[in-house]
């Protein structure tokens, strides 16, 4: 994936998410995060590695194609690169935070 300025996309990057409107103006969504599909979680604090396809996708986001023919004019902007990213940084309010597993 790529977003508007046609920077690849990682699973930890810091993205904004907006829609262009019937009017042609620009409504940002928030701050979201490039996640995968890739452990599946259950009650208890089980962690499980997925079998089959991983797939990538923006956090929030993930039924819509953006960039894209069909993306109904959603569009993805990365604002801040996983590496950049500190262990330990928390971002409450967008529900994810960064680790080492």
């Amino acid at each position: 994936m790529n977003d508007l300025s046609g920077k690849e996309l990682f699973v930890g990057d810091i993205v904004m998410s907006s829609v262009i409107n019937e009017d042609g103006i620009c409504e940002n969504h928030g701050l979201s995060a490039v996640v995968s599909d890739r452990w599946e979680t259950w009650s208890g604090g089980i962690h499980k590695e997925k079998e089959g396809v991983v797939e990538h996708f923006v956090m929030g986001i993930k039924s819509i194609e953006f960039m894209g023919k069909d993306s109904k004019n959603w569009i993805v902007k990365k604002l801040k690169d996983w590496s950049e990213c500190l262990e330990g940084e928390h971002w409450i309010e967008y529900g994810f935070s960064y680790r080492k597993d």
